[in-house]
Formats: C-alpha cells, sequence, structure tokens
C-alpha cells in the first residue's frame, strides 16, 4: 500500500518540506500557484511506482493497467 497525504500550506505540520516520502507514504504541501502541482503530480506517481513495483514483487509480474484504474 501507498498512500499520498496532500496538506494545505497553512494547515501542514511545521517543518515538512512540500515533498517528502517516508516509506512508501508521500507527504505533499499543496497550494496554488502552479508550482506546487508539480509536487502533487510527482506524488500520485511516485505512489503508482511503489505500487506497481510492490504488486511486481507479490506476484512476479506488474499490471499497470490495474493500477492506473485503481
Amino acid at each position: 500500500m501507498a498512500g499520498v497525504f496532500v496538506f494545505a500550506k497553512n494547515n501542514a505540520p511545521a517543518g515538512l518540506q512540500p515533498f517528502t516520502r517516508i516509506e512508501h507514504d508521500l507527504f505533499v504541501i499543496w497550494m496554488p500557484p502552479i508550482l506546487y502541482d508539480i509536487y502533487l503530480s510527482a506524488a500520485v506517481s511516485v505512489a503508482k511506482a511503489l505500487l506497481f513495483r510492490q504488486k511486481a514483487r507479490n506476484k512476479g509480474q506488474g499490471d499497470i493497467d490495474g493500477i492506473e484504474r485503481a
């Protein structure tokens, strides 16, 4: 499993970087303008990659289509 947790800039925990990964969880600070959308897109991409890798280990192969549908 992987989680993407998104915080508004004014509600983020003190000291949290705009993009942080802790094991399989990704933490993002999001607030317009567009620059912060990059962090959110990156977090979703990394989460998909982590899930694909986990599924590949469990079944010997990955199912990127199933992950994309999820």
